[in-house]
């Protein structure tokens, strides 16, 4: 049991790489089996599992470098000013945890993130909102030249997301609104 986890001024990198891999993929490797391991033998206690228990994990000053070099165009753009905090871990409960997440989106659009959710209950229900304000969608122009067939010269972007998880049924909302959208100059693209 830990009462509380901060970290200061963490920062990470989420790259997309052109062949859709992401830098993230290799943190954890499966070893190969050695042909020589002798036979593992079973066990007549069964183990018991670790209980972990929680009551804040906060991130303060974080920041987060996200590239997509997927595209015909790469995209990169930066999450800077995250604060978050995670409450209520307990791997041998039933009750929700929350999460909350901020940050500004390459230092001036805001975005929002609350969660809440029982990831350890047996049915899993949980719920997550999204609001994001205000993005120059300028800045969207490789995603929508590569499913759009055209760049964006200006405009604005706003989302507010709501995902909910009820057992074995996802409900979604999503309003999503772009204003004096400007389109740009065709792009190439094999989607």
């Amino acid at each position: 049991a830990v009462e509380s986890i901060m970290l200061q001024r963490p920062s990470g990198s989420l790259h997309i790489r052109e062949d859709g891999t992401i830098n993230v993929n290799g943190i954890v490797r499966s070893t190969p089996e050695d042909p020589n391991a002798p036979e593992p033998q079973e066990s007549s206690e069964a183990g018991t599992p670790w209980r972990v228990q929680l009551a804040n994990i906060a991130l303060r000053e974080g920041r987060l470098d996200f590239a997509d070099a997927s595209l015909p165009l790469p995209f990169k753009t930066l999450i800077d000013g995250i604060e978050a905090d995670i409450k209520d871990v307990d791997t041998e409960s039933e009750k929700s945890l929350n999460l909350e997440f901020k940050g500004a989106v390459d230092g001036y659009a805001p975005v929002v993130i609350l969660g809440s959710g029982k990831p350890f209950a047996q049915q899993r229900d949980g719920e997550l909102r999204f609001t994001f304000r205000g993005m120059d969608i300028a800045t969207m122009s490789p995603y929508a030249g590569t499913y759009a067939g055209y760049s964006l010269d200006s405009g604005t972007l706003s989302l507010d997301l709501r995902y909910a998880l009820d057992g074995q049924a996802l409900e979604g909302d999503n309003r999503i609104v772009i204003s004096q959208m400007e389109l740009g100059e065709p792009v190439e693209s094999e989607l």
